[in-house]
């Protein structure tokens, strides 16, 4: 259940048909939130807390992957994951159909996916056996609880002006027999100043029925020491709206080289 490593993994075929991917690619979702985050999943973003808590999700294993071509600055994608139906994980991986729609032309880009999950079972511990009894799958610390089906929608956009970029982005999670809905908003911009970039944004998500909504401020600022290296400081403030131990602060200062 777990993903093959931290970053995609997988095998494909591209050309005039478009693309294929087999293995563990990104989904439309993970495209859709970049498209609307301009700090994407690093410090600052409080992904975790607020995407993936609220419905998003990065990648699975066993995933196929289809990328149409572009036509006009229009694309479609398609992923499906058949789900993990072995009897030891009692079905703990959900099937997952994921459809992602693009447009990108000059300064604009928008992203669309629409994610539907299947119900999943609950995924039981093994106890560690410590006698010839081996009959022994109790829940533990690393079991999974049941999951019942689910919808995750999302749309995100970037918008370049002059030096300046603005992002925007709104997902919404529904989930079957639950009138407990999420809906998660995000704001955000950049502006370059030479070899200086400055970043900005803003995420909540709010779920139905409740009182507590998560909260998310992040900033950043980035020196280009080159083209491919540059420093950076970042600050995250993230609040869960819960009415004690609430808060947290981050605060991150590095060094980044793309190869």
């Amino acid at each position: 259940t777990a993903a093959i490593g931290r970053h995609e993994a997988y095998v494909g075929l591209s050309g005039a048909f478009g693309g294929i991917k087999l293995g563990s690619p990104n989904t439309a979702a993970l495209n859709t939130y970049g498209a609307g985050s301009p700090l994407g999943t690093a410090t600052g973003s409080a992904y975790a807390n607020i995407e993936t808590a609220s419905g998003g999700a990065v990648r699975y294993n066993n995933s196929v992957r289809y990328d149409t071509p572009a036509f006009n600055g229009f694309g479609a994608s398609l992923t499906y994951v058949p789900g993990n139906k072995d009897a030891l994980t009692g079905g703990a991986v959900p099937q997952v159909t994921d459809l992602g729609l693009s447009y990108a032309n000059g300064p604009l880009n928008v992203n669309a996916s629409s994610m539907k999950r299947s119900a999943t079972g609950a995924q039981d511990a093994v106890a560690a056996n410590t006698s010839a009894d081996t009959t022994a799958n109790t829940l533990g610390s690393d079991a999974v609880a049941a999951a019942a089906a689910s919808t995750y929608n999302s749309i995100g956009a970037n918008y370049a002006i002059g030096a300046a970029k603005v992002f925007a982005g709104y997902a919404k999670k529904t989930t079957d027999g639950s009138t407990a809905d999420i809906t998660v908003t995000r704001l955000g911009a950049n502006y370059t100043m030479g070899a200086v970039t400055l970043i900005g944004q803003y995420a909540r998500a709010e779920t139905t029925g409740t009182a507590a909504i998560k909260k998310a401020t992040g900033l950043r600022a980035e020196y280009a020491l080159s083209k491919r290296t540059a420093t950076y400081v970042a600050y995250e403030a993230y609040d869960t709206g819960a009415a004690s131990a609430s808060k947290t602060n981050t605060a991150a200062v590095g060094v980044r080289h793309t190869f």
